[in-house]
């Protein structure tokens, strides 16, 4: 799948892992702080029809629970609100279903990083006639780039040392590299 998300005839390109802590930190300022988190996995519905019975399902089981319990209406509201904003990254087109991709959604509960996070300035991209919100930050630090993966077609023994040449020169020796096992596909 590298073919849909590198912006070249070639299809290569890299992918890049981070240390989750140090990436917070780079992006809020805020110092050693526990990552309380909700990671879900899903496999991705394609089907229009699944999408709507999950949401529908979602929609009368939580509102069978707003008129049981009155008094913790606005916590139930909260809940149906937070699932159906987590559920929606597991919906993709019909056409994808050759895929049969599977996400982890992974939702970060820290107080601290998200007022951080709120006070940056947020930006606007358009992609396919949507306008996206987007925070444009410089996050990458000696501690937070933790591997790059190469392309499948970049698999050549030159690729990998180049890409270690280029970290080694900018201070970054210890992030690990290597080359996607993916088969190649056309």
């Amino acid at each position: 799948m590298w073919n849909y998300y590198t912006k070249n005839r070639n299809q290569d390109g890299y992918s890049l892992t981070f240390d989750l802590k140090e990436l917070m930190f780079k992006i809020t300022g805020v110092q050693s702080k526990p990552i309380y988190y909700d990671a879900n996995a899903f496999p991705i519905i394609y089907t229009e029809e699944e999408q709507n019975d999950i949401i529908l399902k979602i929609l009368n089981e939580y509102y069978s629970l707003w008129d049981k319990f009155a008094e913790y209406r606005n916590e139930i509201v909260d809940d149906c609100f937070d699932l159906l904003i987590s559920i929606r990254f597991c919906f993709k087109h019909h056409s994808y279903d050759y895929e049969k991709e599977f996400r982890v959604v992974l939702k970060v509960e820290n107080h601290e990083y998200y007022e951080a996070i709120k006070k940056k300035v947020i930006k606007f991209e358009e992609s396919n006639g949507f306008f996206i919100p987007c925070v444009y930050l410089n996050c990458i630090n000696e501690n937070s780039l933790c591997e790059i993966t190469a392309s499948p077609m970049l698999k050549d023994e030159i690729d990998i040392q180049s890409l270690n040449s280029l970290l080694y020169q900018n201070g970054l020796e210890h992030v690990h590299t290597r080359a996607s096992n993916c088969p190649k596909r056309y």
